[in-house]
Protein backbone atom coordinates (compact mmCIF):
# COMPACT_ATOMS: atom_id res chain seq x y z
CA UNK A 1 0.00 0.00 0.00
CA UNK A 2 1.26 3.49 -0.89
CA UNK A 3 0.71 6.42 1.48
CA UNK A 4 0.73 10.13 0.62
CA UNK A 5 2.68 12.61 2.77
CA UNK A 6 0.67 15.59 4.07
CA UNK A 7 3.82 17.75 4.30
CA UNK A 8 5.45 17.39 0.88
CA UNK A 9 2.91 15.44 -1.15
CA UNK A 10 5.40 12.61 -1.66
CA UNK A 11 4.56 8.97 -1.23
CA UNK A 12 6.03 5.92 0.47
CA UNK A 13 5.23 2.29 0.96
CA UNK A 14 3.43 1.33 4.16
CA UNK A 15 6.52 -0.22 5.76
CA UNK A 16 8.86 2.77 5.13
CA UNK A 17 7.43 5.95 6.74
CA UNK A 18 10.62 6.62 8.74
CA UNK A 19 12.76 6.54 5.60
CA UNK A 20 10.46 9.07 3.94
CA UNK A 21 10.37 11.39 6.94
CA UNK A 22 14.18 11.60 6.95
CA UNK A 23 14.09 13.35 3.55
CA UNK A 24 10.63 14.95 3.70
CA UNK A 25 10.62 18.67 3.04
CA UNK A 26 7.84 21.17 2.36
CA UNK A 27 7.16 22.35 -1.15
CA UNK A 28 10.36 23.76 -2.69
CA UNK A 29 10.89 27.51 -2.69
CA UNK A 30 11.20 29.46 -5.94
CA UNK A 31 15.00 29.57 -5.58
CA UNK A 32 15.18 25.82 -4.91
CA UNK A 33 13.15 25.27 -8.10
CA UNK A 34 15.47 27.55 -10.09
CA UNK A 35 18.58 25.74 -8.90
CA UNK A 36 16.91 22.37 -9.48
CA UNK A 37 16.06 23.40 -13.06
CA UNK A 38 19.64 24.56 -13.63
CA UNK A 39 20.97 21.24 -12.35
CA UNK A 40 18.63 19.36 -14.67
CA UNK A 41 19.90 21.46 -17.60
CA UNK A 42 23.55 20.85 -16.78
CA UNK A 43 23.15 17.17 -15.98
CA UNK A 44 21.03 16.57 -19.11
CA UNK A 45 18.31 14.58 -17.39
CA UNK A 46 20.58 12.15 -15.56
CA UNK A 47 19.28 13.20 -12.14
CA UNK A 48 16.11 12.15 -10.42
CA UNK A 49 13.97 15.01 -9.12
CA UNK A 50 14.60 14.06 -5.49
CA UNK A 51 18.38 14.07 -6.03
CA UNK A 52 18.30 17.35 -7.92
CA UNK A 53 16.35 19.01 -5.10
CA UNK A 54 18.80 17.71 -2.50
CA UNK A 55 21.71 19.06 -4.56
CA UNK A 56 19.91 22.39 -5.00
CA UNK A 57 19.43 22.73 -1.25
CA UNK A 58 23.08 21.82 -0.68
CA UNK A 59 24.22 24.45 -3.20
CA UNK A 60 22.08 27.13 -1.57
CA UNK A 61 23.34 26.06 1.86
CA UNK A 62 26.93 26.46 0.68
CA UNK A 63 26.20 30.13 -0.02
CA UNK A 64 24.90 30.81 3.50
CA UNK A 65 27.87 32.90 4.60
CA UNK A 66 29.02 35.57 2.13
CA UNK A 67 32.69 35.42 1.23
CA UNK A 68 35.09 38.33 1.74
CA UNK A 69 35.20 38.70 -2.05
CA UNK A 70 31.41 39.01 -2.20
CA UNK A 71 31.38 41.65 0.52
CA UNK A 72 34.26 43.53 -1.10
CA UNK A 73 32.56 43.56 -4.52
CA UNK A 74 29.41 44.88 -2.87
CA UNK A 75 31.47 47.72 -1.39
CA UNK A 76 30.75 46.58 2.15
CA UNK A 77 34.29 46.17 3.48
CA UNK A 78 35.28 49.72 2.56
CA UNK A 79 32.08 51.19 3.98
CA UNK A 80 32.35 49.08 7.13
CA UNK A 81 29.46 47.30 8.82
CA UNK A 82 30.21 44.02 7.04
CA UNK A 83 28.50 42.05 9.81
CA UNK A 84 25.16 43.77 9.21
CA UNK A 85 25.41 43.16 5.47
CA UNK A 86 26.33 39.52 6.10
CA UNK A 87 23.24 39.17 8.31
CA UNK A 88 21.07 40.51 5.48
CA UNK A 89 22.65 37.99 3.10
CA UNK A 90 22.00 35.14 5.55
CA UNK A 91 18.37 36.23 5.88
CA UNK A 92 18.00 36.12 2.08
CA UNK A 93 19.51 32.63 1.93
CA UNK A 94 17.15 31.52 4.72
CA UNK A 95 14.24 32.76 2.60
CA UNK A 96 15.60 30.99 -0.48
CA UNK A 97 15.87 27.64 1.29
CA UNK A 98 14.45 27.52 4.82
CA UNK A 99 16.27 25.27 7.21
CA UNK A 100 19.64 25.19 5.45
Amino acid sequence: MVNRCEICGGSWYQDQPEKHLMTCRPTPTEMEERVTDALFDVMEGTLRLHDARRLARAAISAMYKPTKEMLREAGVVVAGNAEAHAAVWETMIDAASPGV
